[in-house]
């Protein structure tokens, strides 16, 4: 059974709502690597992930995401190593560069939406992105979210390699992001990544 968008009018609604099926939202924002309750109520409205509750009447969130593997020339990978919140807080990702895709989104758009949105502003305006289709898988996972604490998270992971000119080929760098609550600062290094 899906809960619908229209079912959370605002941040109480949808706290109320995750309070009754038993999970606690007051350390969302405040435990570390979590997001707030706004933020959540934010990502269901833009439709990036959706709230069901399950056969057994818990709350599942479901995300579809593209994680896209950058290489530079010598076969290194890039990887978000952490973010700076616009409150300050950090919270540590050691992840490839991840997107939360959008209803009807194709995995290939997605992936050179994310590439766009989280390195835009260290990328000239018309950057050179190839999506490596051959690469493509496909992979479904569920547990805990960090985002959100006691919320459970069904993942629909989709993967893709690329190579994106303009990128420091061999130096981390920091990129700069506008979020509506302000500026999401993301720390980027090359690794060897399996």
């Amino acid at each position: 059974m899906y809960a619908a968008t229209e079912d959370f009018g605002d941040e109480d609604s949808l706290s109320q709502w995750l309070s009754e099926k038993g999970i606690d939202t007051l350390q969302y924002g405040s435990a570390e690597g979590s997001k707030t309750i706004g933020n959540l109520l934010q990502e269901v409205r833009q439709g990036e992930s959706c709230l069901v509750t399950t056969e057994e009447g818990t709350p599942l969130r479901r995300v579809a995401i593209v994680s896209v593997n950058i290489t530079n020339d010598n076969g290194e990978s890039l990887v978000e190593a952490k973010q700076i919140l616009p409150g300050g807080r950090v919270r540590e990702r050691n992840l490839l560069l991840s997107e939360k895709m959008l209803p009807d989104e194709d995995p290939f758009d997605a992936a050179i939406r994310g590439i766009r949105e989280e390195l835009g502003s260290i990328l000239p305006e018309n950057p050179g992105i190839a999506i490596l289709k051959n690469t493509y898988s496909t992979s479904m996972e569920q547990h805990a979210s960090t985002s959100y604490p006691g919320l459970c998270t069904e993942y629909i992971c989709h993967k893709v390699d690329a190579h994106v000119d303009d990128l420091p080929q061999h130096e981390n760098f920091t990129t700069e992001e506008m979020r509506p609550d302000g500026v999401l600062l993301s720390s980027w290094e090359w690794r060897v990544y399996f």
